[in-house]
């Protein structure tokens, strides 16, 4: 029998007699990798986009076995975005409207200059020089134009993302699922010490690669220990921060109080049926009842 259990043993995966954690992390939005016009972090917070987020819940028994649970995202994506793109517009509004007047600039003001600098192709001391010359009129007729340009960008999005966006609000569990068995046959996990890159790439041809520290998302709370990088097939990334919470304890405990609990109502029942308070049958039915809850 020990030469039978010796063997089962060693030929049994080490990972199957390890402990199990459970994580959840929340994605969101940071950054724009683009060659011609990057959008860096203080762009995307004064736009709010950052307010795009993925929700991944996920498990590791190894530092090389790793198990996606779920993704999900807002259960209205669409209502999300629009409620950012309202809140963009009057926050960009804003900025350019501090750049007209010349008013004092915030540090997320100063980077949409430069971003507005790069796209109209000239340098500060141009641009300057340029308002000086608007009157009151010119400059409050730009910012009509500039609401207007908005709206009409966002129109072109909606026109050309929009059915797609509602594809994958509607049917995101089948989208995400579909990944995930991506993931299981033919992602690629490297381990270099404490950090785990993993690499995997969609039918679509959209590399997603993390980056995870380990030893720092084991704690029970972390920020940005495991990054987010999605790659589209024109070269252009998308990067995300993290949040991300060790709910192994948590689950833990929730099963522990569960069985504790069970086990005082057990023990409550045959008190009263030793008692004689109640009879067998009730004692019998109430039993099952309380072992079915398990």
């Amino acid at each position: 029998m020990k030469i039978l259990i010796t063997i089962i043993f060693l030929l049994t995966p080490n990972y199957l007699f390890a402990n199990t954690n459970t994580f959840n992390c929340v994605f969101s939005f940071s950054e724009y990798i683009n060659k011609q016009q990057p959008i860096g972090k203080d762009i995307v917070k004064l736009m709010q986009w950052d307010e795009i987020k993925i929700f991944a819940d996920f498990s590791s028994i190894s530092k090389k076995k790793w198990v996606i649970d779920k993704i999900y995202l807002e259960k209205d994506l669409k209502q999300t975005l629009d409620n950012i793109f309202d809140n963009s517009s009057e926050n960009l509004f804003n900025s350019f409207s501090k750049i007209l007047y010349d008013e004092k600039l915030s540090g997320a003001d100063k980077q949409f200059r430069k971003y507005l600098l790069k796209e109209l192709g000239i340098s500060l001391s141009e641009l300057e020089q340029g308002l000086k010359k608007l009157s009151k009129k010119e400059k409050e007729q730009a910012l009509r134009e500039f609401k207007i340009e908005f709206k009409r960008e966002l129109n072109l999005f909606y026109k050309e993302f929009g059915n797609a966006l509602d594809d994958i609000t509607i049917n995101q569990e089948q989208h995400f699922k579909h990944y995930i068995n991506t993931f299981e046959k033919y992602g690629e996990l490297k381990v270099m010490g404490n950090k785990i890159e993993a690499k995997t790439v969609t039918d679509a041809g959209m590399l997603i690669e993390n980056i995870i520290d380990y030893n720092q998302l084991l704690k029970n709370e972390s920020k940005d220990t495991v990054s987010l990088k999605m790659t589209f097939v024109d070269g252009n990334s998308a990067l995300f921060s993290s949040k991300c919470f060790n709910t192994t304890n948590l689950i833990k405990n929730k099963d522990n109080n569960k069985s504790n609990e069970i086990e005082t109502k057990l023990r409550k029942l045959k008190l009263l049926y030793e008692d004689e308070l109640i009879t067998q049958e009730e004692y019998d039915a109430k039993r099952k009842e309380i072992l079915d809850e398990m």
